[in-house]
């Protein structure tokens, strides 16, 4: 029975789940059509890469969640992170529900300030958290990668 605790514990399924969607992603970057000369990265270079790194990733996961189980919460706390878990899910899909109305910076300023009032972070970093992690990531889009965050 111990054994069988060690192969369903939460972080061999989460790692085996994302494993799952790196491979799909990787499979679908390498049908993008292009037009890149050979030898250039072409437009499925990106989220194939990126799914190989994420792959790695849940892979090392996987293999430090068999070696090492680790139980990160007391049983008797299952209500709070019930609550916690679906507050979260609930401001994600506003979130995703919201992003093609309101502009980038100010959805994401406002979805990551209510993430961390869920999970108590302190309001002074809470706010230069989210003021620069949506302000980077908007920069990091739109310079670094071409991509139009509205």
């Amino acid at each position: 029975m111990k054994s069988l605790k060690k192969v369903f514990s939460a972080d061999i399924l989460f790692g085996t789940f994302i494993l799952g969607i790196c491979v799909w992603f990787f499979i679908m970057g390498t049908q993008l059509e292009t037009a890149a000369v050979a030898g250039r990265m072409d437009a499925g270079f990106f989220p194939r890469m990126l799914a190989v790194i994420i792959g790695c990733m849940a892979a090392a996961l996987i293999v430090i969640s068999a070696v090492h189980p680790k139980n990160y919460f007391a049983v008797n706390s299952d209500r709070e992170n019930l609550k916690k878990f679906w507050g979260t899910v609930l401001m994600f899909g506003v979130y995703v529900m919201l992003w093609k109305y309101v502009h980038f910076i100010i959805i994401t300023e406002i979805f990551l300030l209510g993430m961390c009032w869920l999970l108590k972070i302190g309001k002074k970093f809470a706010v230069i958290y989210s003021t620069i992690l949506s302000v980077g990531l908007f920069y990091l889009f739109a310079s670094v990668f071409k991509i139009i965050l509205n």
